[in-house]
């Protein structure tokens, strides 16, 4: 699964949906996915530096093509809204968009995304419904489980890891 969860392209890192943090933990904690995590200006925690089911690729890819091959190459995505979002709708590739404070319910790019292999969830929304969208869209992964509950999610708030000099 490729996460990609931060574009700094688009809003500042702290506009970005605040769980993803949290997502990552509990990807490795409630599935068997084998994450690939990219992205630029951000750090994974260090507690999941070294982890066997964590490659971590941030900062290592330096265009949007090297991401598109990860993706091609990744049973789906889990991003915010950006370019590999978009990829995934045009490739039909299974992607979850987990948006920033400013993408809204019916403009246009919410819409763009609103396609058979996509489930797209606002800025407000949280972590649990993450992974009920994520079980619809892997079922095969989601079998025997059931929709998670709100105290399941019941965790501390993790601090983005933000590497000196970005946003300073």
């Amino acid at each position: 699964l490729l996460c990609m969860p931060y574009s700094g392209d688009h809003v500042a890192l702290e506009r970005h949906w605040p769980f993803w943090v949290q997502a990552l933990y509990k990807l490795l904690q409630v599935t068997d996915f084998r994450l690939v995590v990219a992205g630029q200006g951000w750090k994974l925690p260090a507690d999941l530096v070294g982890n066997p089911r964590v490659t971590d690729l941030i900062g290592q890819t330096r265009t949007m093509a090297d991401i598109y091959s990860l993706a091609s190459r990744c049973d789906g995505v889990v991003t915010t809204c950006g370019n590999l979002a978009v990829f995934a709708a045009a490739t039909e590739k299974p992607c979850l968009v987990a948006g920033h404070d400013r993408l809204k319910e019916g403009e246009f790019f919410h819409r763009l995304l609103r396609c058979p292999t996509s489930r797209v969830m606002l800025h407000h929304e949280p972590l649990e419904r993450f992974y009920n969208l994520l079980q619809g869209l892997f079922p095969k992964k989601a079998e025997g489980r059931r929709t998670w509950t709100p105290a399941e999610f019941d965790m501390p708030p993790i601090r983005l890891c933000v590497p000196p000099g970005i946003g300073d």
